[in-house]
């Protein structure tokens, strides 16, 4: 049985789809801590496909790789916990769909995985060191 290449580009972690709230430097401003979220975000994702400051809710595209037995989407939303202290919910989805070229669109073939690409790997920590309260 070949080795399965989605598995070796990826880390087993329990930051796969689960809410991480960040408490925001008080020091920083609303406009300020948004901001940087959307750097952060920016820094590992290429199309933010909704993003509204007003409610601070933002979502990625679906990031695609395909593998050869696997097609694996990565995803990042991140909305308003609490206003005080400036909480923000961050989430990295993560799933896959246990075939090769499987479509993005395709959900009902996706399910809910227990590991991250390592180009993820530290996009919670990123938040927390850059966000957080210091």
């Amino acid at each position: 049985m070949k080795a399965d290449d989605a598995e070796e580009a990826s880390i087993k972690t329990d930051q796969a789809n689960v809410d991480f709230e960040i408490e925001v430097n008080s020091d920083l401003e609303v406009t300020e801590a948004w901001k940087l979220t959307t750097q952060i975000v920016t820094d590992y994702f290429d199309a933010i496909e909704v993003s509204d400051k007003e409610t601070s809710y933002l979502r990625t595209a679906w990031s695609v790789q395909s593998f050869q037995q696997n097609t694996i989407r990565t995803r990042l939303i991140i909305k308003l916990s609490k206003s005080n202290p400036l909480t923000f919910k961050v989430k990295l989805n993560s799933e896959f769909s246990g075939t090769n070229g499987t479509s993005v669109k395709a959900d009902e073939q996706f399910r809910d995985w227990d590991r991250i690409l390592r180009k993820y790997k530290n996009v919670i920590s990123d938040f927390s060191t850059r966000l957080a309260k210091k």
